[in-house]
């Protein structure tokens, strides 16, 4: 394991253990991912680990994991509340990109 996946492992481990939304940010501050989780602690230290019994999210992992210069999360228990966060931002972003043409 890297360093840099070795260091965001050990910060994961300070997220709370609650539902919530988690965005991967470039250095300009557009979304490089979107997800949301039901335990935020382990669903985002899960992309730092291990990923042999995952191999589809690995060329995903690298390329977030490069490109990413910060985490933003936000618990938002009840989890259904996660759900209906994420859905609204990717609707409000799915008008956006509709809107440019």
């Amino acid at each position: 394991m890297t360093n840099a996946r070795s260091g965001a492992r050990d910060q994961s481990a300070l997220l709370p253990a609650a539902p919530g939304v988690y965005r991967f940010r470039d250095a300009s501050g557009r979304v490089l991912y979107l997800g949301r989780a039901t335990h935020l602690r382990s669903r985002v230290a899960s992309y730092w680990g291990d990923l042999r019994d995952r191999a589809h999210l690995a060329p995903m992992v690298s390329r977030v994991g490069a490109a990413a210069a910060r985490r933003h999360l936000a618990a938002t228990p009840p989890e259904w509340t996660a759900f209906a966060q994420r859905n609204a931002e990717l609707a409000a972003r799915l008008t956006r990109r509709q809107d440019k043409g």
